[in-house]
């Protein structure tokens, strides 16, 4: 009988049993085969001496169930030099990539210059090449550096208090998401019609590159001429292939959380409400075009901050930085790139869902996933209907 006092992450049976007539220690491997060992040395050096090896579960004779390391106290020693191996590579890979975005950024500054600074910031080449060089290059330098200071200072106690944050994330990636893949699918067919607009009906292959021809049919175009279904089509149009790659990203690991903490009925509501909101927001404040899913990515955003804070027993605190944290890496992106940055779509996206969440959420201190609600299947499945139709009627705009 599962324990109901605990999350269904943190249950013992939340992992698959130990493999039966295999030794009494040993680990999965990167692809899910067990490896078995006599002795607890052997698993002890294996998971000290070879980082790359990317073990998330090992088995003792004291668990009947599979676990991550950081919950087997004794393998204090070895998981801290496994993660002070593992940070530095990542911080080396993470501090390449600053530099070259670094350069990238110094590049626009020479050859866009012309003595005006606010003329340079409100440049879009360079306030591009800087909000690349904060997202792929500052922020992801800043995590590497504070985890290889983390795992230089680990202690067994934080060790312990690092092991629910781990085994959340590795039962969330492993959970099945089939309405984010759905969504997932509906950006890939607009984003392959957008690719043959550009490149069999426009310019070709450079176009593709540096997203000449990327605002076709079905964005939401200032001044407003009445196209309402263009609210509809707008989020799944995106300015060219970083934007989607971002945006792509984003949605695959938040419905995801969102569906599998909430119901796959909520992600789809939550997505069609806060996509319509940003939309709404960006056509009050903004007068470039709309296109892109960030209003509803930032609405999925919006929703897990409120949701995971008024249901705090089911999730890691870990995890709720995170998430403050993603939410000030988006502020921060949106004032260094305001200049191709639609804010207001973002913002009105992002308090939309944590207003959803809020309305349909209330307040637990249960660590069970709450039941979606009466009329939720039917509020899903038409929320669901909208987007395959927003979708079809974006395509076929832009393939037309």
């Amino acid at each position: 009988m599962a324990d109901q006092s605990l999350p269904v992450w943190a249950r013992p049976e939340a992992f698959e049993a130990v493999p039966e007539h295999f030794p009494p220690y040993g680990y999965l491997d990167r692809k899910g085969t067990p490896i078995g060992f006599e002795s607890f040395d052997h698993l002890f050096q294996t998971i000290k001496d070879d980082p790359s090896q990317g073990i998330g579960f090992v088995w003792t004779p004291k668990h009947p169930y599979l676990v991550t390391p950081e919950e087997v106290p004794e393998l204090f020693l070895a998981v801290k030099r496994f993660r002070i191996e593992a940070s530095r590579d990542n911080y080396l890979d993470a501090r390449r990539n600053a530099i070259l975005f670094g350069l990238f950024a110094c590049y626009a500054v020479f050859t866009l210059y012309e003595g005006s600074v606010i003329g340079l910031i409100k440049n879009q080449v360079f306030s591009y090449g800087l909000a690349l060089l904060i997202m792929m290059g500052l922020m992801p330098l800043y995590d590497a550096w504070k985890s290889r200071r983390a795992a230089s200072q680990l202690t067994p106690d934080a060790m312990a208090a690092d092991a629910p944050a781990v085994r959340f994330e590795i039962w969330l990636g492993r959970q099945s998401a089939a309405g984010t893949q759905r969504l997932l699918v509906g950006m890939v067919i607009v984003g392959l019609a957008q690719l043959y607009d550009v490149f069999v009906q426009k310019q070709g292959v450079a176009a593709i590159v540096d997203g000449r021809g990327w605002l076709a049919e079905g964005g939401l175009f200032k001044p407003f001429n009445g196209d309402y279904v263009s609210f509809l089509t707008a989020p799944f149009v995106h300015g060219g292939p970083l934007h989607f790659a971002f945006n792509f990203l984003a949605l695959r690991y938040l419905g995801k959380r969102v569906e599998v903490l909430a119901s796959w009925q909520h992600l789809m509501g939550c997505f069609f409400v806060t996509m319509l909101a940003g939309g709404f927001c960006s056509l009050l404040l903004v007068d470039s075009p709309t296109v892109g899913a960030s209003g509803a990515i930032c609405g999925l955003l919006g929703f897990l901050m409120v949701f995971e804070t008024t249901h705090k027993a089911l999730v890691p605190r870990s995890s709720r930085r995170r998430l403050a944290g993603a939410v000030f890496g988006l502020v921060l992106i949106g004032l260094v790139g305001f200049s191709f940055i639609d804010n207001a779509a973002h913002a009105g996206g992002l308090f939309a869902g944590m207003g959803y969440a809020w309305v349909v959420f209330p307040k637990s201190s249960s660590p069970l996933r709450p039941h979606p609600g009466s009329g939720a299947g039917f509020w899903g499945m038409a929320s669901l209907g909208l987007l395959i139709f927003s979708v079809v009627v974006a395509a076929l705009r832009i393939a037309g």
